[in-house]
């Protein structure tokens, strides 16, 4: 998995693991822990399920210009689907619980990754 910088708004958050393969999305953050990155992006991505997880998350539902339009914060272990009912997302960033707060992420910010 590549593991690139994640920028929001311009300022520099921490590091981002790249899910962009079939097997890789599959698995998503299951048997994974933010040990060696601060982030992981699905892509592409609608929605996802936190099924098998050990750990809450922090969800992010991004559109194909990686804008954020959808946050849910502390998504529980065991949610069958979390994301949009709409076509507009397009990725998905999943964090460690307690993130989305923590680094102040809105609506509308814009998602970098380098």
């Amino acid at each position: 998995m590549k593991i690139k910088k994640l920028v929001i708004n311009g300022l520099e958050m921490g590091s981002i693991a790249i899910a962009d393969r079939f097997l890789l999305r599959l698995r998503g953050m299951l048997g994974r822990d933010f040990d060696q990155f601060d982030a992981l992006l699905i892509e592409p991505c609608s929605e996802i399920h936190t099924l098998f997880m050990a750990y809450p998350i922090d969800v992010l539902c991004i559109d194909k210009m990686r804008q954020v339009i959808m946050i849910e914060e502390n998504v529980e272990p065991w949610i069958p689907c979390i994301g949009t009912e709409d076509s507009y997302a397009y990725s998905v960033i999943e964090l460690p619980a307690g993130k989305a707060g923590e680094w102040e992420i809105r609506v509308g910010d814009h998602i970098s990754i380098q």
